[in-house]
C-alpha cells in the first residue's frame, strides 16, 4: 500500500513500560541485536531508515551522533548520556565486538543492513511472544514511543509539545499532537490540572514585619470584597491575627500584606492579576512563578515517578554512587535523601517531609533494591560508635560482567 505524502506513518506508541518490558524480554531472550535495535531506536528518535544503516563506530564511546538524514538531507545532533553510553557497550559486548565500521544491523546473507521489510516482519514476532498490547506495532513506533515519553516526561505540557515539533521537525503542532497519539480532550486534560506555585507581589505599607492594625484590616476587607465580587470564596484564618485565604476551585490563595501566594490554575492568573489591580490599599507589584504543583494523590505520584524517570534513572544513581576507587564508598541514606530532594514534585496535597511513606522515597528506594540487585550498585557497612552505617558505591565493568556471568550459569 502507497503511502500518500503528508499522511502520518500508520504505527502506534508503546505505553514506556511495555517498551521497558519489551526490551528486558528481548535481553532475557538473548536477542541483542534486536534489543539493540528497539533501544536505539528509541534513545535516538532517529527514523528506521537512519537506525538500520547505523555502523558500530557511530555509538560507540560518543557523548553525541551527528547523522545527516535521509528523509530531510538535515545534519542531526544526538546526545547520548552516560547511561546510554553505558548500555550502548554493554549491547556491543553481548554481540561479540563486532569491527567498529560494521553495520550494526548487517544481513549475513545480504551483507547489507537489514532490510525494513524484514525488520517490520521480525516485530510482528515479537508483539506475539512479548503479547503486546498495540495495534499497529512497525519500526515507527520506538520514535513515537520517544514522543509519548518526552511529552509525559515534561509534564504533558505545551513546551514539550514545542520541543518534540523541533525535534522531529514537523511543519506545524497539530501534527505532533496527532503524532504521538494525543487526543484533543487529553490536551484539555493537560491544561486543566497543571498549576502554578505563585507569588503575586504587592505593596501595602507592610514595614519589617509590622502593620498597624486598622491599615491592615482595610487592606484584608478591599482584598476579601475584589475577591468575592469575581467568584472566589473566603476562608478565614482561625488564629486572630491570621491571614485570610481565597479560593476558587483549587486555585489558592494565601492574603499576606506583601504577597497573596498558592497554586493557581494557569487561566486564573490573568484573572487574579486584574483582580489586584483594582486595589487603593495596596498596589499590584508583579508576578513571579516557582514551577509547576501537579494534582495527584500518592499513588498517582508514585506512579508519574516510574512513568518519567524509569528510563534514566539508572544513570542518576550510577553518577550518584560513582567513587573513584573500589575501596571508597558513599553513605547510602546521604544519596538516598539527596536524590529524593532532586526528584521530588510538588503537589496540591501539599510538599512532604523526608519519610519512608512519600511516594518519592518510596520509588527512589524501589529502584535503588533493583540497581543492587542487578549488580550495578555494590553495597557495604562501617562500623561507627553507633552502630552500622550503610555504605554503597557504583559496580565497576569487571563486576558487572562477573555478576552476568553469574546470572548465566544459574538460569
Amino acid at each position: 500500500m502507497t503511502r500518500i505524502k503528508g499522511q502520518l506513518t500508520t504505527a502506534d506508541y508503546l505505553p514506556i513500560a511495555e517498551y521497558n518490558r519489551l526490551v528486558r524480554g528481548l535481553e532475557k531472550d538473548g536477542e541483542y541485536l534486536w534489543e539493540t535495535y528497539c533501544w536505539l531506536s528509541f534513545c535516538t528518535a532517529c527514523r528506521a531508515s537512519d537506525v538500520r544503516t547505523l555502523r558500530w563506530k557511530d555509538i560507540l564511546g560518543k557523548s553525541t551522533m551527528t547523522r545527516i538524514e535521509q528523509k530531510t538531507k538535515k545534519n542531526r545532533l544526538i546526545k547520548f548520556n552516560r547511561d546510554v553510553q553505558e548500555k550502548n557497550r554493554f549491547l556491543y559486548e553481548m554481540l561479540g565486538q563486532p569491527a567498529p565500521e560494521q553495520y550494526i544491523f548487517l544481513s549475513p546473507r545480504t551483507g547489507k543492513p537489514y532490510s525494513l521489510e524484514y525488520i517490520n516482519r521480525l516485530l510482528k514476532v515479537f508483539k506475539v511472544r512479548y503479547r503486546l498490547p498495540i495495534r499497529a506495532f512497525s519500526t515507527h513506533t520506538f520514535r513515537k514511543t520517544f514522543g509519548r515519553y518526552v511529552y509525559e516526561l515534561m509534564g504533558r505540557s505545551a513546551e514539550g509539545l514545542i520541543l518534540l515539533n523541533q525535534i522531529f521537525r514537523h511543519s506545524n503542532l497539530e501534527t505532533t499532537r496527532r503524532y504521538i497519539g494525543l487526543a484533543q480532550e487529553d490536551i484539555d486534560k493537560v491544561f486543566d490540572s497543571i498549576h502554578i506555585d505563585t507569588y503575586f507581589r504587592v505593596e501595602s505599607g507592610y514595614d519589617g514585619g509590622r502593620m498597624p492594625e486598622e491599615k491592615a484590616g482595610r487592606f484584608f476587607d478591599e482584598v476579601k470584597r475584589l475577591f468575592t465580587e469575581t467568584g472566589f470564596s473566603i476562608k478565614e484564618n482561625k488564629y486572630k491575627d491570621g491571614c485570610p485565604e481565597v479560593y476558587l476551585g483549587k486555585t489558592c490563595l494565601y492574603c499576606h500584606p506583601q504577597s497573596l501566594s498558592g497554586p493557581v490554575l494557569k487561566e486564573h492568573m490573568e484573572l487574579i492579576e486584574k483582580i489586584l489591580a483594582q486595589g487603593t490599599t495596596f498596589r499590584y507589584l508583579r508576578t513571579d512563578t516557582y514551577g509547576e504543583i501537579l494534582d495527584l494523590t500518592e499513588e498517582e505520584e508514585l506512579a508519574y515517578y516510574h512513568k518519567t524517570h524509569d528510563m534514566t534513572i539508572g544513570g542518576v544513581f550510577l553518577d550518584a554512587f560513582r567513587t573513584k576507587r573500589r575501596n571508597l564508598y558513599k553513605s547510602r541514606e546521604q544519596v538516598l535523601e539527596i536524590l529524593v530532594e532532586k526528584l521530588r514534585v510538588k503537589t496540591l496535597r501539599g510538599k512532604s517531609v523526608y519519610s519512608n511513606t512519600s511516594p518519592a522515597y518510596r520509588y527512589i528506594r524501589e529502584m535503588y533494591g533493583k540497581m543492587v540487585s542487578e549488580g550495578r550498585l555494590v553495597e557495604g557497612c562501617k562500623q561507627t560508635a553507633s552502630g552500622k552505617l550503610p555504605l554503597c558505591r557504583t559496580a565497576t565493568g569487571r563486576e558487572l560482567k562477573m555478576k552476568r556471568r553469574e546470572d548465566d550459569r544459574t538460569e
